[in-house]
């Protein structure tokens, strides 16, 4: 696995042969970090002809209702002009407000050529694209 971001917000690691990235949230954020992170996302998503994105937000901290907009308006179209085919989110159970986020970003996706589901593991997720990839 390839590295192409590591900060102290998250970092974002690439499967080149399963053309998947990973995001892993750390427990710290802010709205620049946030934006950033997401837009090096966006760029190893083009770079790497990247299909299956995996963001774990199981550590991370809330994100505001602004942020959660930003990325419905700006990231998720990009993602999804630039190839994501699907997307497997991370995250706790029992968190009500990162259900509510994911949701949020469910919504954001009805419709349009990408299959979005929720796991409360990482090896869950993985598991589910690679069965996905090959359907």
């Amino acid at each position: 696995m390839k590295v192409h971001l590591d900060s102290k917000l998250a970092t974002i690691s690439i499967n080149e042969e399963k053309k998947t990235a990973f995001l892993y949230w750390k427990p710290f954020k802010n709205t620049e970090e946030y934006k950033h992170v997401l837009e090096k996302g966006l760029e190893a998503i083009e770079t790497y002809q990247i299909e299956n994105w995996i963001p774990d937000i199981s550590e991370a901290k809330l994100v505001s209702p602004e942020d959660r907009k930003w990325a419905e308006e700006v990231f998720i179209p990009e993602a999804l002009r630039l190839g994501i085919k699907r997307i497997a989110f991370v995250l706790p159970d029992e968190d009500v407000f990162k259900k509510h986020y994911a949701n949020k970003l469910r919504e954001s996706v009805a419709g349009k050529e990408v299959i979005f589901e929720t796991f409360g593991s990482l090896r869950d997720a993985e598991r589910w694209v690679t069965r996905q990839v090959f359907l």
